[in-house]
């Protein structure tokens, strides 16, 4: 006969399923952090390479699904094991202390890739920022010799003809 989920035989193995989902999210803002990283190291340099910026930005989006699934099959588990685990904590201690390791280590990681979030933030829009002076400037200077061509062509070659005259 089937064990049924969320049966008091499955909470050991749920538990431990638990444990590895916390060890997977540890492991996946590693790599998330690692990405932040890279994009900080993009964002300091003098020219911006789009494309590896952009690409660095769809695989952290891989990275925070993955995240999203990983949270969402945790608190699943725990609502059919969070009476046995507050009931029976001796029975699952090594467990206990392996998922607080791992959630202390989850909040370094997310703090970390915050603090370094909001500097890439600046950054980028910086980076931002110049773009739109340089668009700024060049609409300027169009104009200006939008404007300078208009003005030589009213002149109707008069100026043309007195240069010409005085050689």
């Amino acid at each position: 006969m089937a064990k049924a989920v969320g049966s008091k035989e499955n909470n050991p193995i749920y538990v431990g399923m638990m444990v590895d989902s916390l060890c997977r999210k540890e492991s996946v803002l590693s790599s998330l952090y690692d990405l932040t990283q890279k994009q900080h190291d993009i964002l300091s340099e003098k020219e911006l390479d789009e494309d590896a910026f952009m690409r660095l930005l769809d695989e952290k989006g891989v990275l925070i699904e993955e995240i999203n699934d990983l949270d969402s099959g945790f608190d699943r588990m725990y609502h059919l094991v969070q009476l046995e685990l507050t009931s029976n904590l001796g029975a699952y201690s090594d467990e206990i202390e392996r998922m607080k390791s791992s959630i202390e280590s989850i909040t370094n990681y997310s703090t970390s890739i915050q603090v370094l979030e909001k500097k890439n933030y600046e950054r980028f829009q910086r980076y931002i920022a110049e773009q739109k002076e340089q668009v700024r400037k060049a609409n300027l200077n169009q104009k200006s010799v939008s404007s300078y061509s208009q003005n030589m062509g009213a002149a109707d070659g008069r100026a043309s003809y007195f240069f010409n005259e005085s050689k």
